[in-house]
């Protein structure tokens, strides 16, 4: 039978465990591919090409260079700024990924959608289900200057706010 020493110490230790251990999302998810984004605009590299790899509840996926079908250069066609927002862009893929635990099917078969939920709206990635490659990302979170949705990439970059999350 443990002692009361042996006790407060496990219990102390377990403490300081808890203390230093960062939130889930203080440190990306995500793994660097072989490609960048400006390699796959420049053409660098081909449509192959990973650039990054996210993780989390569910599953792993990967974004690819791709074309104008599927991966950043699709999304980029119809969501300008992903090179300018890199960093927020990745950083909302890594937030749907991590913490995007609501899916519904694709509007095209064998794809997922999967959401990421903060203060300022959703984040939103479409996934094919056999190769987990990313299709396509959006958000519908506002615009700050105009208050119109669009693709606001540091704002899908964004914790949900713990002062509005449900009791």
């Amino acid at each position: 039978m443990p002692t009361r020493h042996t006790l407060l110490a496990a219990l102390s230790g377990l403490l300081a465990i808890t203390l230093n251990t960062a939130p889930a999302h203080a440190t990306p998810a995500w793994n660097t591919g072989n490609a960048t984004i400006s390699g796959c605009f420049d053409g660098h590299n081909g449509p192959h090409d990973i650039i990054a790899h996210f993780r989390g509840p569910g599953g792993s996926w990967q974004l690819r260079c791709g074309d104008h079908t599927k991966g950043l250069i699709h999304i980029e066609a119809g969501h300008p700024g992903t090179d300018k927002w890199a960093n927020q862009f990745l950083g909302c893929l890594d937030r749907i990924a991590v913490s995007g635990l609501f899916e519904q099917p694709g509007s095209s078969p064998g794809k997922t959608a999967r959401r990421f939920t903060n203060d300022h709206g959703h984040g939103w990635f479409v996934y094919d289900n056999a190769s987990h490659d990313i299709v396509t990302a959006y958000t519908d979170m506002p615009r700050t200057s105009t208050g119109r949705p669009d693709n606001n990439w540091a704002l899908c970059d964004r914790p949900l706010d713990e002062r509005h999350r449900p009791h």
